[in-house]
């Protein structure tokens, strides 16, 4: 991945390059956060992580989509200006207790919206952490 005038340019094995805004292009036929992630890890030619990953025993947590090896957890938030779930009260204090609990067992846990995952900041940030 190259980083050119604030933007993403993904480069493909066939060197074509396409920018961010192409990217969200194609993106718009994908309906849900975590398909965004999986198309976008795809397209820079890297593994795929673990869907739906049951972090813990006791509860029935699961993360969006996880590098089990190196506890690396990422978490997609939708709805965040309809008053989804995760940013009512009850929902919002769920996934407080569920990310302290990840982070307690050794998890580094990481949020994104919809708008960060367009802009290509999950993938950033993951290319980073490899």
């Amino acid at each position: 991945m190259e980083i050119a005038t604030g933007k993403i340019i993904v480069s493909t094995k066939e060197t074509e390059k396409f920018t961010v805004h192409d990217f969200n292009k194609m993106l718009n036929r994908i309906t849900t956060l975590d398909e965004i992630f999986d198309f976008q890890l795809k397209a820079m030619k890297i593994k795929p992580l673990e869907k739906e990953y049951k972090f813990h025993t006791d509860r029935r947590w699961r993360f969006d989509r996880a590098n089990i090896e190196k506890k690396i957890a990422f978490e997609f938030e939708g709805g965040i200006y309809s008053g989804g779930r995760h940013t009512r009260g009850k929902g919002f204090e769920g996934d407080c207790e569920k990310y302290n609990a990840a982070t307690a067992m050794g998890w580094r846990v990481f949020r994104y919206t919809r708008k960060m995952l367009e802009s290509g900041q999950a993938l950033k940030d993951y290319l980073g952490m490899k």
